[in-house]
C-alpha cells in the first residue's frame, strides 16, 4: 500500500540518542544548560523548536508535535514531571545519519532522532512517552519486520532498548 503510514509507540531499529557520555566534553559554558548538544548540522533532516507555556503550574504535559511540525518524525510526547511546571521548551532533530562520534546500535537502525532540551527540564522528568511513525515505504527498504520495531537510545556510553 502506497502512502500508508507504520504507527508505533516505540521503534529495533529507530535509535533516539541522549548522548550524554559522548558530548559531555564538548560542551561549553554557553551550551551547558542544554543536553545534548545541537547534532553537527549537515546530518540534520528536520528540526523542529518547541516551547509551550501553561498559566497553571502542570505535572504532566502532553505535547502535539504535529501542531509545531506535522513533517516530524516524533508525533506526540507526554511527560510526567517530579515537580510541577509551566514552561517546557525542547527541540526535536530528526537525523540522516547517525552522529559520528555514536558507535552503530546492535540492531538495524531504521531512522535517527535526538531530543534536547534544557537540563533542568530534563532532570525533573520522571517518566517520558514518545509517539512516532515510521513510513512503510522505510521500514520495506531496510528489510525489517515491523512487528520487531523497538525504540533504542545511546544514553551513558551504550545503547539501550527501551519497553515499548
Amino acid at each position: 500500500m502506497e502512502g500508508t503510514k507504520v504507527r508505533t509507540r516505540c521503534v529495533s531499529v529507530i535509535a533516539f540518542m541522549l548522548l550524554q557520555a559522548i558530548f559531555m566534553s564538548v560542551i561549553t559554558p554557553a551550551s551547558a544548560q542544554y543536553f545534548p548538544p545541537a547534532p553537527p548540522e549537515p546530518i540534520v533532516m528536520r528540526e523542529t523548536p518547541i516551547l509551550v507555556s501553561y498559566t497553571e503550574p502542570q505535572k504532566t504535559i502532553t505535547i502535539n508535535v504535529t501542531q509545531f511540525d506535522p513533517e516530524q518524525v516524533v508525533k506526540k510526547i507526554t511527560l510526567t514531571f517530579k515537580e510541577p511546571v509551566l514552561t517546557v521548551s525542547l527541540t526535536i532533530y530528526h537525523l540522516k545519519e547517525r552522529p559520528p562520534e555514536v558507535p552503530e546500535p546492535p540492531d538495524t537502525p531504521i531512522l535517527y532522532f535526538t531530543i534536547r532540551a534544557h537540563e533542568a527540564l530534563l532532570k525533573n522528568v520522571e517518566k517520558a512517552v514518545i509517539t512516532f511513525i515510521v513510513e512503510r515505504e522505510v521500514v520495506e527498504e531496510k528489510g525489517v519486520d515491523e512487528k520487531t520495531i523497538t525504540l533504542n537510545r545511546f544514553f551513558e556510553d551504550e545503547w539501550e532498548k527501551l519497553p515499548t
